[in-house]
């Protein structure tokens, strides 16, 4: 039978079978060979009073920080207050590109932002479906249930963004365990990782960590791969990074200068860029 391992602490593990809930624990040479994480698909049998994981099913992804498989969906959460990391925003969208996850865009607290600020948002970030929602009054949380529902989804975002909130409003308010507890505080320290079953149809993955990432593993060369608007204008040489060539080679720099592509997500593509570079050019000092 195949489940979802759905919390792990300490290597015991409790897998999701169908509607139900299961201790469970890894076979000997599956345990020597192959760490398990929180969202792996599981063959699992019954046997001597317990559940045995026997098989770990191909990944669609994995991450190490926070420690999860198979997510389908980061819900990148932002508010007008606190002022919005944007460095943040990018690099985790360039973190789910690399590993074939859904970002979404969510504008919390609605009913205190200005439009300006959307529009703000909606410009730099057009490539990316956004929802505009109010995890107090509740305003946009039913369309944000359509689109997650049936998938393994994670928020990330700033402190104080209203991500708890947010889990809050999808019906995390309705369980009887932990994540319940921590939304309801209002604050939220995560140490592990866990996947709540919200309904029978909405799979919250609560991490810790999505906020603390960095991107090193991308050559600076390649950073440009990572960037959906400049796929859509072609330079002289393909070689192009859209920095240091003349305007009339790069096509990029061109749409640049006709406003077609935002100045200041371009700026920090520059900044990521040089950092990037230091990064390898120094990696073995």
């Amino acid at each position: 039978m195949l489940g979802r391992i759905i919390k792990n602490i300490s290597d015991r593990y409790v897998v999701q079978i169908e509607d139900k809930a299961y201790n469970a624990i890894p076979r000997g040479r599956l345990k020597k060979l192959d760490k398990l994480l929180v969202g792996d698909i599981v063959e699992c049998e019954f046997s001597m009073g317990q559940y045995i994981i026997n098989k770990r099913l191909e990944r669609k992804n994995q991450f190490v920080r926070p420690p999860i498989a198979n997510l389908d969906i980061l819900c990148i959460v932002v508010s007008q207050v606190p002022l919005i990391d944007k460095y943040l925003v990018d690099k985790l969208i360039i973190k789910c590109m690399q590993n074939e996850v859904t970002p979404i865009l969510v504008i919390n607290k609605c009913d205190i932002i200005t439009k300006e600020f959307i529009h703000e948002i909606t410009d730099e970030y057009y490539f990316v479906d956004t929802y505009i929602v109010s995890a107090v009054s509740g305003d946009g949380i039913s369309r944000l249930k359509d689109v997650i529902r049936g998938k393994v989804t994670a928020f990330a975002g700033q402190s104080a963004v209203g991500k708890s909130k947010l889990s809050t409003a999808l019906g995390a308010d309705a369980l009887d365990g932990e994540l319940s507890k921590k939304t309801l505080r209002g604050r939220h320290t995560t140490r592990h990782t866990e996947i709540y079953m919200l309904g029978d149809d909405i799979f919250l993955a609560d991490t810790p960590g999505f906020s603390r990432l960095d991107i090193n593993d991308i050559h600076y060369k390649n950073l440009k791969y990572y960037y959906p608007e400049f796929a859509e204008y072609k330079c002289k040489y393909s070689s192009c990074v859209h920095i240091e060539q003349k305007i009339c080679d790069c096509g990029v720099k061109l749409a640049l200068n006709d406003c077609k592509i935002n100045k200041n997500r371009y700026n920090r593509y520059i900044q990521l860029y040089n950092q990037l570079k230091i990064f390898w050019e120094t990696k073995y000092d």
